[in-house]
């Protein structure tokens, strides 16, 4: 079954078990974008998934713990210890990720970024183009890219 059927079935199900129509879940759902999804015709986003779960009253984990194990042919049960044991295993379960933990940049960009902070550096302590590009071994217009630039990112 593919994950957008089961996902699809689980919406319906749960829905009709709580007595509610698709019009009561369409507080930030479109109530037509419900019926679609809960015919398999769309995916859902994480987002919508989270306000979906809202309009049901359950947590959004449950409602994607119960469309995976519809897809799989197991439990909801089976699908969350599975991710537990996963979670142990990387040593991530009792840990609470926050976003300044996240690598947020691009490499490439950061790298950027980096090479802007020095040409600037190179740049405030009198140096021209042609000689901040043989410091920092970089083509002079490599160096003349980042020469005007003024805020570098973080």
């Amino acid at each position: 079954m593919l994950l957008r059927d089961a996902y699809a079935l689980t919406l319906r199900l749960l829905r009709k078990n709580k007595g509610f129509k698709q019009q009561d879940l369409s507080a930030g759902v479109d109530a037509s974008y419900v019926s679609r999804l809960e015919r398999g015709e769309r995916a859902v986003t994480i987002e919508t998934n989270h306000a979906l779960a809202q309009g049901l009253q359950i947590a959004p984990l449950t409602l994607l713990a119960l469309a995976h194990g519809a897809q799989r042919g197991v439990s909801a049960r089976e699908v969350l210890e599975e991710a537990v044991r996963e979670l142990d295993e990387l040593e991530l379960f009792d840990v609470p990720l926050r976003a300044e933990q996240a690598e947020l940049t691009h490499p490439q960009a950061a790298k950027g970024i980096e090479t802007t902070k020095a040409v600037l550096a190179l740049k405030a302590t009198g140096l021209n183009q042609l000689e901040v590009a043989r410091v920092l071994n970089l083509s002079k217009s490599t160096v003349g890219r980042h020469w005007y630039r003024r805020n570098p990112q973080q």
